[in-house]
């Protein structure tokens, strides 16, 4: 698509035949200043300040920024506003959460919303599965990438007199000039030792702060890039017209699928009595409960895996809706067979030797999976199912479910029960908890309430975090530190250990 840069909204251009320039204006180059702010403060939140309120900020300011855009496209409706709230919303655990890898999932799972919340208000989301599927992967890799460079450009569309022409140029030879000047000092440093001296001197007085901003501000303008282009390209594509092409033959299909039914089945009869024994509870002879539970989850994985590309492919693309139906529904219910085994395995284990991390991940998972399995069947049945949007859907509560709940807490909950029930003293798998009230709430109770060893044990961690705790905090030397590592979770369990040793 040719953009072209104006000084005024008035001025025309001469377009190639069949393309649609799109004009930058003042208003533009605010936007593109805001984009390249928000680029920097992405950076600088998610990767050097733990994903907390400066994520939340980063978001809210690009649910912002992505409303102006559609705004100035007229196509700003009450659905439009509700996507940005689900945005927010799935950012919210980087607000609360004190795990860190949930807080990342929660910032994935909005960055995910962001697209299809910009793809659909556009009005770039057609109907059919296949259509809405390769529209959103547009919008992840195509249209961003399409006008990569068009923040400068239209920084330089709101500036007279050829100003923005003259920025641009400066700009990208001042981005030129940072490698090459790299490769020159390096080249004179090697040259002469007095020379090489001054430079580690230089170097070695630079601090780490200096290195983190410009660190973001290198990445943060490749994010700005992104950002911009997406909202641009969006905002100035027509909407995609994307026919169901069914080119598998029937037959092929068939022929593929059958063979995968005849192994699972036979498979499935040679080891019943394997697989279903977790239903009764009982232990197979020659088998831990880690070896049997961990490899019975694997195995599921990877034919769930191999299921749901095969009968996505045959939903998407394959020809007969009879067959079609026949092949989703008997892998679908033969993958739901081993969901169900699976998961009696996993609470074979999980009462054996109470709850971990990943083994609620995990319960999660498969929960998730099955659903997933549900609906591509019940797809085959009826025509108003729309499965590309039940899976973002499907998505966006395996999002909440993973990230909203506090199951740090509930995992240490369970294993300060366990272990004052039974009198042990071993907390190590505590240690790889998040530092949420719920689990410091969970510590202080062992160290008050339960044996000698155990309050030692509980006591010794709680130290620990403190520890933690008050290193973090000192790290923290300035206001924009504070505001963007700020965590209401954290924050609250720092004040519990705190008062916990006035």
């Amino acid at each position: 698509m040719n953009t072209t840069i104006h000084n005024t909204p008035a001025e025309t251009v001469t377009a190639a035949p069949g393309k649609i320039p799109y004009l930058y204006i003042r208003k533009d180059a605010v936007y593109a200043v805001s984009a390249l702010a928000l680029g920097w403060l992405f950076v600088r939140s998610f990767i050097f300040s733990g994903a907390c309120l400066g994520a939340f900020i980063f978001t809210l300011a690009a649910v912002a920024l992505g409303i102006c855009f559609i705004g100035s496209a007229g196509k700003l409706t009450a659905k439009a506003l509700i996507g940005g709230a689900v945005t927010l919303i799935l950012a919210a655990p980087t607000l609360f959460s004190a795990n860190y890898d949930m807080r990342l999932l929660a910032g994935f799972s909005a960055f995910a919303s962001y697209i299809v919340w910009i793809t659909y208000s556009f009005c770039l989301m057609p109907d059919s599965d296949f259509g809405g599927m390769a529209s959103i992967l547009s919008g992840v890799f195509a249209r961003p990438f399409s006008r990569f460079a068009d923040v400068w450009r239209a920084v330089g569309g709101g500036m007279r007199d050829g100003a923005g022409k003259k920025l641009l140029t400066s700009l990208l030879g001042l981005t030129a000039a940072v490698p090459l000047t790299f490769i020159v000092l390096i080249n004179l440093a090697q040259a002469d030792g007095v020379f090489e001296n001054k430079l580690d001197e230089l170097v070695g007085n630079i601090s780490d702060r200096m290195i983190v901003n410009t660190v973001s501000v290198m990445l943060g303008i490749l994010v700005a890039m992104y950002l911009f282009g997406l909202l641009s390209a969006s905002r100035s594509s027509a909407a995609p017209k994307r026919e169901q092409k069914r080119f598998i033959p029937a037959g092929f299909t068939l022929s593929l699928t059958i063979p995968l039914m005849l192994c699972y089945a036979a498979f499935f009869a040679v080891q019943l009595p394997y697989y279903l024994s977790a239903f009764g509870g009982v232990l197979p002879d020659g088998y831990s409960f880690s070896e049997y539970a961990v490899k019975g989850f694997f195995e599921l994985v990877r034919v769930a895996v191999i299921n749901a590309a095969v009968c996505l492919a045959v939903t998407l693309f394959a020809d007969g809706r009879a067959v079609r139906r026949s092949v989703v529904t008997i892998l679908g219910v033969m993958t739901l067979i081993l969901l169900a085994t699976a998961a009696s395995k996993l609470y074979l284990y999980i009462d054996a030797y109470s709850l971990t991390l990943k083994r609620v991940y995990a319960a999660i998972a498969l929960i998730f999976i099955a659903v997933f399995f549900i609906l591509m069947i019940i797809r085959q049945y009826t025509d108003r199912l729309r499965l590309t949007a039940a899976a973002l859907i499907l998505c966006a509560l395996f999002s909440v479910t993973m990230t909203f709940p506090d199951w740090d807490g509930v995992v240490a909950g369970s294993l300060i029960d366990k272990a004052m029930d039974s009198a042990q003293s071993d907390l190590t798998a505590a240690e790889t908890l998040s530092h949420s009230p719920k689990v410091t709430e969970s510590l202080i109770r062992a160290a008050e309430d339960g044996s000698r060893a155990l309050s030692e044990a509980a006591g010794i961690q709680l130290n620990n975090r403190k520890m933690t705790f008050d290193a973090s905090v000192s790290d923290q030397n300035t206001v924009l530190d504070r505001i963007l590592c700020f965590n209401i979770g954290e924050y609250l369990s720092y004040g519990m250990i705190k008062d916990y040793y006035m």
